[in-house]
């Protein structure tokens, strides 16, 4: 059973606005524009509470600020949200990740007050140029302004450095500027996105490349490498990007999706169950698919590129139980962790079909973890949401033969594991 009271960690995406542009990021393409389903508002100070109740948080031992999508510092009630955690519980943990590079020196040292809270800095270089190749749109001087004021005031801060071959080369100098600044420690990590990832700027033109670092002693964030090793994605000539054809592609789908249109069996299920982010090349090609896909088999067109995902069934040993924590999106959704977070009710993507196909099979609405929506957390868990999850890990549960349905459709009768959760925790190293 899946039960709301061995619950003692959360973490909270309050925002999904982000200045920064990062090529790797799931909110954008590869530094360009924005897709589709982005949640435009904020989490009010009323909205956290709602999800906080003081009764919850006696029980709980952590709470940290970091999304998938958006970066905590563009939300103007964190300090309040803050102010609001220290009052009912002053030794809880809090922990906030951010680029940092926003409000002024006096914003950031006003979180120092809080003894039990840590602020991770992601800082992906030692100069300007280097760092900001991948925190596209951020200002390293002001970050580590803004850094430095936070220490300054007594406020404990961790450097996050995302190890990519084009910032490896100074990895010592950061290692002593960390600790010349005095941050308490260096969270040294390779990157877990698609290797080759394309770099665009703001108008859409490629301006480089991502690769993975060819150092060998760091360990990826999530600890575990099933990201790079379960995740086939195929290389990406950023040259070859119609980025204008990639965010229609993007646009239509996502329609689709949150309509429930037919089209969604035929046309998007199987574009990314073949493992495209989008279109990325495969539309390279077709000289007559035009600016509008309305009318486009996009099945037809992809029908070669589909794979199954994975040849086995996998017992899933979920990272998120065995921490204790749960994800709360920005509009109060529930699940057992930020990756299935992805796996969203407004968000097309490869990670979307078959959580969606699963709610419906147990008969549950579509919301049926919106915390928000139905009063709480709590209300989450007692719907049964939560332990659905957790049976389709199992293999001979209801839910799992029901998944090796769906996937049979596309070569793989033997597979009944939830795309993210095969991805990311099975056969995973639990730190």
């Amino acid at each position: 059973m899946y039960d709301i009271t061995n619950i003692k960690s959360i973490q909270i995406e309050i925002t999904e606005r982000c200045n920064a542009a990062c090529p790797a990021c799931q909110r954008n393409y590869f530094g360009y524009g924005s897709k589709p389903g982005i949640y435009k508002g904020n989490m009010t100070l009323e909205q956290f509470k709602i999800l906080l109740p003081e009764d919850f948080l006696e029980q709980i031992g952590d709470v940290n600020f970091c999304g998938n999508l958006g970066d905590a510092q563009l939300n103007p009630y964190l300090p309040d949200m803050i102010e609001y955690l220290d009052n009912i519980k002053p030794k809880i943990q809090v922990v906030i990740n951010t680029n940092g590079s926003l409000h002024n020196t006096e914003y950031w040292a006003g979180f120092a007050k809080y003894e039990n809270m840590q602020i991770v800095w992601g800082i992906d270089g030692a100069t300007q140029e280097i760092h900001s190749f991948y925190r596209r749109n951020t200002d390293y001087n002001k970050v580590i302004e803004n850094a430095r004021a936070f220490i300054d005031a007594g406020g404990r801060a961790v450097w996050q450095f995302i190890l990519f071959k084009h910032n490896q080369h100074q990895l010592d100098e950061v290692k002593n500027l960390a600790k010349k600044y005095k941050f308490i420690d260096i969270d040294i990590i390779k990157s877990d996105r698609p290797n080759n990832t394309p770099v665009l700027d703001n108008k859409g033109n490629n301006v480089g490349t991502l690769y993975d670092s060819s150092i060998d002693e760091y360990g990826y964030m999530f600890s575990t490498v099933n990201l790079k090793e379960n995740t086939v994605v195929p290389e990406v000539d950023g040259d070859d990007i119609d980025i204008k054809q990639e965010v229609e592609f993007g646009r239509i789908i996502s329609k689709k999706y949150l309509d429930d249109e037919k089209s969604w069996e035929t046309e998007v299920l199987p574009a990314h169950l073949g493992r495209t982010p989008w279109v990325r090349g495969y539309l390279k090609g077709y000289a007559n698919i035009t600016d509008n896909f309305d009318n486009v088999d996009i099945n037809n067109i992809l029908r070669g590129a589909v794979e199954p995902r994975f040849t086995e069934n996998r017992n899933i040993d979920c990272m998120a139980v065995e921490r204790q924590r749960i994800f709360v999106t920005v509009d109060g959704f529930v699940y057992p962790c930020c990756m299935m977070g992805l796996n969203h009710t407004r968000v097309a993507n490869e990670y979307t079909y078959d959580t969606r196909e699963l709610i419906k099979y147990a008969g549950m609405p579509n919301d049926v973890n919106n915390a928000l929506k139905y009063g709480s957390i709590k209300a989450v868990f007692d719907s049964g949401f939560m332990n659905l999850i957790k049976e389709a890990w199992n293999p001979g549960s209801v839910e799992n033969e029901f998944l090796q349905t769906i996937n049979a459709q596309y070569g793989n009768t033997k597979n009944g594991n939830l795309y993210i959760c095969a991805s990311t925790c099975s056969n995973c190293n639990i730190s």
